[in-house]
Protein backbone atom coordinates (compact mmCIF):
# COMPACT_ATOMS: atom_id res chain seq x y z
CA UNK A 1 0.00 0.00 0.00
CA UNK A 2 1.21 3.50 -0.77
CA UNK A 3 0.98 6.30 1.79
CA UNK A 4 -1.91 8.02 0.01
CA UNK A 5 -3.94 4.79 0.18
CA UNK A 6 -3.83 5.05 3.97
CA UNK A 7 -5.86 8.26 3.85
CA UNK A 8 -8.83 6.30 2.48
CA UNK A 9 -9.28 4.63 5.89
CA UNK A 10 -10.68 7.53 7.94
CA UNK A 11 -12.64 8.93 4.97
CA UNK A 12 -14.36 5.61 4.31
CA UNK A 13 -15.35 5.34 7.95
CA UNK A 14 -17.59 8.16 7.65
CA UNK A 15 -18.30 5.56 8.45
CA UNK A 16 -16.73 5.76 8.78
CA UNK A 17 -5.44 14.32 9.90
CA UNK A 18 2.66 23.58 6.31
CA UNK A 19 5.47 24.21 8.03
CA UNK A 20 5.18 25.87 11.44
CA UNK A 21 3.48 29.06 10.18
CA UNK A 22 0.01 30.00 11.45
CA UNK A 23 -2.33 30.51 8.49
CA UNK A 24 -4.26 33.81 8.59
CA UNK A 25 -7.98 33.75 9.30
CA UNK A 26 -10.06 34.88 6.33
CA UNK A 27 -11.82 38.19 6.91
CA UNK A 28 -14.92 36.85 5.16
CA UNK A 29 -16.31 33.62 6.52
CA UNK A 30 -17.21 31.15 3.78
CA UNK A 31 -17.34 27.39 3.16
CA UNK A 32 -14.08 25.65 2.23
CA UNK A 33 -12.95 25.59 -1.39
CA UNK A 34 -13.72 22.49 -3.47
CA UNK A 35 -12.19 20.75 -6.51
CA UNK A 36 -13.44 21.78 -9.97
CA UNK A 37 -16.85 20.22 -10.63
CA UNK A 38 -17.92 20.13 -6.97
CA UNK A 39 -20.16 22.77 -5.41
CA UNK A 40 -19.25 24.36 -2.10
CA UNK A 41 -21.26 23.41 0.97
CA UNK A 42 -23.17 26.64 1.64
CA UNK A 43 -26.07 24.98 3.49
CA UNK A 44 -24.88 21.87 5.34
CA UNK A 45 -27.24 19.03 6.09
CA UNK A 46 -28.88 19.21 9.52
CA UNK A 47 -29.38 16.06 11.65
CA UNK A 48 -33.04 15.09 12.09
CA UNK A 49 -32.93 14.74 15.86
CA UNK A 50 -30.83 15.55 18.91
CA UNK A 51 -28.14 12.92 19.36
CA UNK A 52 -28.09 10.86 22.53
CA UNK A 53 -24.63 9.81 23.69
CA UNK A 54 -24.73 6.41 25.42
CA UNK A 55 -21.62 5.53 27.40
CA UNK A 56 -20.29 2.14 26.39
CA UNK A 57 -21.92 2.05 22.95
CA UNK A 58 -19.45 0.24 20.71
CA UNK A 59 -19.03 -0.46 16.99
CA UNK A 60 -16.57 -2.93 15.49
CA UNK A 61 -15.64 -2.98 11.79
CA UNK A 62 -13.48 -5.13 9.53
CA UNK A 63 -11.20 -3.07 7.25
CA UNK A 64 -9.95 -4.08 3.83
CA UNK A 65 -7.65 -2.30 1.36
CA UNK A 66 -6.66 -3.46 -2.14
CA UNK A 67 -8.32 -6.79 -1.43
CA UNK A 68 -6.36 -7.53 1.75
CA UNK A 69 -7.45 -7.45 5.38
CA UNK A 70 -6.04 -4.40 7.13
CA UNK A 71 -7.47 -5.31 10.53
CA UNK A 72 -10.31 -4.14 12.76
CA UNK A 73 -11.55 -0.68 13.72
CA UNK A 74 -13.38 0.07 16.94
CA UNK A 75 -15.45 3.18 17.73
CA UNK A 76 -16.90 3.65 21.21
CA UNK A 77 -18.44 6.19 23.58
CA UNK A 78 -15.65 5.80 26.12
CA UNK A 79 -16.68 7.88 29.11
CA UNK A 80 -18.80 10.83 30.27
CA UNK A 81 -17.86 13.74 32.48
CA UNK A 82 -17.37 17.51 32.56
CA UNK A 83 -15.19 19.67 30.30
CA UNK A 84 -15.04 23.48 30.28
CA UNK A 85 -18.09 23.59 32.55
CA UNK A 86 -20.37 21.44 30.40
CA UNK A 87 -21.43 17.79 30.35
CA UNK A 88 -19.53 15.87 27.67
CA UNK A 89 -18.97 12.40 26.21
CA UNK A 90 -15.55 11.27 25.04
CA UNK A 91 -15.46 9.03 21.97
CA UNK A 92 -12.45 6.93 21.04
CA UNK A 93 -11.54 4.99 17.89
CA UNK A 94 -8.57 2.80 17.06
CA UNK A 95 -7.33 0.27 14.53
CA UNK A 96 -5.97 -3.15 15.46
CA UNK A 97 -3.92 -4.17 12.40
CA UNK A 98 -3.98 -7.66 10.94
CA UNK A 99 -0.99 -9.74 12.02
CA UNK A 100 0.24 -10.02 8.41
CA UNK A 101 0.12 -6.24 7.97
CA UNK A 102 1.98 -5.74 11.25
CA UNK A 103 4.70 -8.14 10.08
CA UNK A 104 5.26 -6.10 6.91
CA UNK A 105 4.93 -2.56 8.27
CA UNK A 106 4.14 -1.06 11.68
CA UNK A 107 0.79 0.70 11.67
CA UNK A 108 -1.09 2.55 14.42
CA UNK A 109 -4.20 4.74 14.25
CA UNK A 110 -6.16 6.37 17.07
CA UNK A 111 -8.74 9.13 17.37
CA UNK A 112 -10.33 10.90 20.35
CA UNK A 113 -13.12 13.50 20.45
CA UNK A 114 -15.06 15.29 23.19
CA UNK A 115 -18.71 16.10 22.47
CA UNK A 116 -20.96 18.37 24.54
CA UNK A 117 -24.28 16.85 25.54
CA UNK A 118 -26.71 16.53 22.60
CA UNK A 119 -24.13 17.83 20.08
CA UNK A 120 -22.79 16.39 16.82
CA UNK A 121 -19.77 18.71 16.84
CA UNK A 122 -16.79 18.14 19.18
CA UNK A 123 -15.14 20.94 21.13
CA UNK A 124 -11.80 19.13 21.10
CA UNK A 125 -10.34 16.19 19.20
CA UNK A 126 -7.05 14.40 18.64
CA UNK A 127 -5.97 12.06 15.83
CA UNK A 128 -2.67 10.23 15.56
CA UNK A 129 -1.24 7.57 13.26
CA UNK A 130 2.05 5.90 12.40
CA UNK A 131 2.69 4.24 9.06
CA UNK A 132 5.85 3.37 7.12
CA UNK A 133 8.09 5.69 9.09
CA UNK A 134 5.62 8.59 9.13
CA UNK A 135 4.23 9.73 12.47
CA UNK A 136 1.39 12.28 12.52
CA UNK A 137 -0.54 13.79 15.42
CA UNK A 138 -3.25 16.43 15.00
CA UNK A 139 -5.19 18.24 17.70
CA UNK A 140 -8.27 20.34 16.95
CA UNK A 141 -10.14 22.84 19.12
CA UNK A 142 -13.52 24.17 18.03
CA UNK A 143 -15.71 27.06 19.09
CA UNK A 144 -18.76 28.91 17.80
CA UNK A 145 -20.55 25.63 17.11
CA UNK A 146 -17.71 24.21 15.03
CA UNK A 147 -17.27 27.25 12.75
CA UNK A 148 -14.01 28.36 14.36
CA UNK A 149 -11.12 25.89 14.31
CA UNK A 150 -7.61 25.86 15.73
CA UNK A 151 -5.34 22.98 14.72
CA UNK A 152 -1.85 21.81 15.59
CA UNK A 153 -0.24 19.15 13.39
CA UNK A 154 3.03 17.37 14.20
CA UNK A 155 4.53 15.36 11.34
CA UNK A 156 7.70 13.48 12.26
CA UNK A 157 8.45 16.12 14.89
CA UNK A 158 7.81 19.17 12.66
CA UNK A 159 4.89 21.18 13.99
CA UNK A 160 2.47 23.54 12.22
CA UNK A 161 -0.46 25.56 13.58
CA UNK A 162 -3.47 26.87 11.72
CA UNK A 163 -6.48 29.01 12.56
CA UNK A 164 -9.56 28.57 10.38
CA UNK A 165 -12.94 30.26 10.45
CA UNK A 166 -15.83 29.14 8.24
CA UNK A 167 -19.45 30.09 7.71
CA UNK A 168 -20.59 26.53 8.51
CA UNK A 169 -19.69 23.89 11.13
CA UNK A 170 -16.66 21.75 10.25
CA UNK A 171 -16.39 18.24 11.67
CA UNK A 172 -13.60 15.78 12.38
CA UNK A 173 -13.58 12.07 11.44
CA UNK A 174 -15.42 10.86 14.53
CA UNK A 175 -18.12 13.52 14.38
CA UNK A 176 -18.55 12.71 10.68
CA UNK A 177 -19.39 9.17 11.74
CA UNK A 178 -21.94 10.43 14.29
CA UNK A 179 -23.43 12.83 11.76
CA UNK A 180 -24.28 9.90 9.48
CA UNK A 181 -26.27 8.41 12.35
CA UNK A 182 -28.38 11.56 12.64
CA UNK A 183 -29.33 11.96 8.97
CA UNK A 184 -33.02 11.98 8.08
CA UNK A 185 -33.86 8.82 6.10
CA UNK A 186 -33.02 9.12 2.38
CA UNK A 187 -31.89 12.72 2.85
CA UNK A 188 -29.49 14.58 0.55
CA UNK A 189 -27.05 17.36 1.34
CA UNK A 190 -23.47 18.20 2.26
CA UNK A 191 -21.09 18.51 5.18
CA UNK A 192 -17.40 19.30 5.75
CA UNK A 193 -14.78 17.18 7.55
CA UNK A 194 -11.36 18.63 8.44
CA UNK A 195 -8.22 16.55 8.84
CA UNK A 196 -4.43 17.04 8.52
CA UNK A 197 -4.67 20.54 7.08
CA UNK A 198 -7.41 19.83 4.56
CA UNK A 199 -11.14 20.50 4.55
CA UNK A 200 -13.07 17.73 2.79
CA UNK A 201 -16.46 18.69 1.38
CA UNK A 202 -18.77 15.66 1.30
CA UNK A 203 -21.96 15.53 -0.79
CA UNK A 204 -24.46 12.85 0.26
CA UNK A 205 -27.03 11.45 -2.18
CA UNK A 206 -29.60 8.72 -1.36
CA UNK A 207 -29.59 5.75 -3.75
CA UNK A 208 -32.61 3.76 -2.55
CA UNK A 209 -32.60 0.51 -0.63
CA UNK A 210 -30.62 -2.74 -0.91
CA UNK A 211 -30.76 -6.16 0.70
CA UNK A 212 -27.43 -7.33 2.05
CA UNK A 213 -26.23 -10.49 3.74
CA UNK A 214 -25.76 -10.29 7.50
CA UNK A 215 -24.91 -12.85 10.18
CA UNK A 216 -28.65 -13.41 10.70
CA UNK A 217 -29.69 -13.51 7.03
CA UNK A 218 -30.56 -10.85 4.48
CA UNK A 219 -31.69 -7.44 5.74
CA UNK A 220 -32.81 -4.14 4.21
CA UNK A 221 -30.44 -1.16 4.20
CA UNK A 222 -30.57 2.45 3.00
CA UNK A 223 -27.82 3.11 0.46
CA UNK A 224 -26.08 6.47 -0.01
CA UNK A 225 -23.42 7.77 -2.37
CA UNK A 226 -20.80 10.08 -0.85
CA UNK A 227 -18.71 12.26 -3.20
CA UNK A 228 -15.85 14.08 -1.50
CA UNK A 229 -12.95 16.34 -2.35
CA UNK A 230 -10.63 18.64 -0.42
CA UNK A 231 -9.61 22.27 -0.65
CA UNK A 232 -6.05 21.11 -1.38
CA UNK A 233 -6.71 18.72 -4.28
CA UNK A 234 -8.41 18.59 -7.69
CA UNK A 235 -9.51 14.97 -7.13
CA UNK A 236 -13.11 13.93 -6.41
CA UNK A 237 -13.67 10.46 -4.98
CA UNK A 238 -16.77 8.38 -4.28
CA UNK A 239 -17.82 6.09 -1.44
CA UNK A 240 -21.02 4.06 -1.10
CA UNK A 241 -22.43 3.56 2.40
CA UNK A 242 -25.23 1.26 3.56
CA UNK A 243 -27.10 2.31 6.73
CA UNK A 244 -29.52 0.35 8.88
CA UNK A 245 -33.05 1.83 8.69
CA UNK A 246 -34.85 3.27 11.72
CA UNK A 247 -34.57 6.20 14.15
CA UNK A 248 -30.97 5.37 15.21
CA UNK A 249 -29.27 4.19 12.00
CA UNK A 250 -25.87 2.51 12.07
CA UNK A 251 -23.32 2.56 9.21
CA UNK A 252 -23.22 -1.12 8.21
CA UNK A 253 -20.91 -1.17 5.18
CA UNK A 254 -18.84 1.23 3.09
CA UNK A 255 -17.04 0.72 -0.21
CA UNK A 256 -14.69 3.22 -1.84
CA UNK A 257 -14.04 3.57 -5.56
CA UNK A 258 -10.43 4.74 -5.28
CA UNK A 259 -7.47 2.60 -6.37
CA UNK A 260 -7.13 1.28 -2.81
CA UNK A 261 -10.72 -0.06 -2.98
CA UNK A 262 -11.38 0.36 0.77
CA UNK A 263 -14.13 -1.79 2.27
CA UNK A 264 -15.48 -1.33 5.80
CA UNK A 265 -18.07 -3.72 7.25
CA UNK A 266 -19.76 -3.87 10.64
CA UNK A 267 -18.96 -7.06 12.56
CA UNK A 268 -20.03 -6.17 16.10
CA UNK A 269 -22.27 -3.76 17.99
CA UNK A 270 -23.01 -3.22 21.68
CA UNK A 271 -25.64 -0.87 23.08
CA UNK A 272 -24.55 1.74 25.59
CA UNK A 273 -25.98 2.81 28.91
CA UNK A 274 -28.04 5.85 29.77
Amino acid sequence: MKRKDFHDIPVALAVFLALGIAAPVSARKQPPKTPPGMARCDNPIIPSATIQHHRGELFEYDLELVGFSLGKATITAWQQGSFQGQSVTEYRAWIEPDSLISAVSAIEAQAFAIFPESSFTPVQSLTRYKYRGTSVEESQQRSEGGKKLQTTVSRNGKQSRRNKEYSIPVHDYLSGFLLLRGLPAQSAGCTVIYGEGRAYTVWITPKGKDRLDTSSGKSNFDRYELRYGSDGSRTIRTVEIWMTPGPEPIPFQAKGESRASPVVKLTGYKKGRG
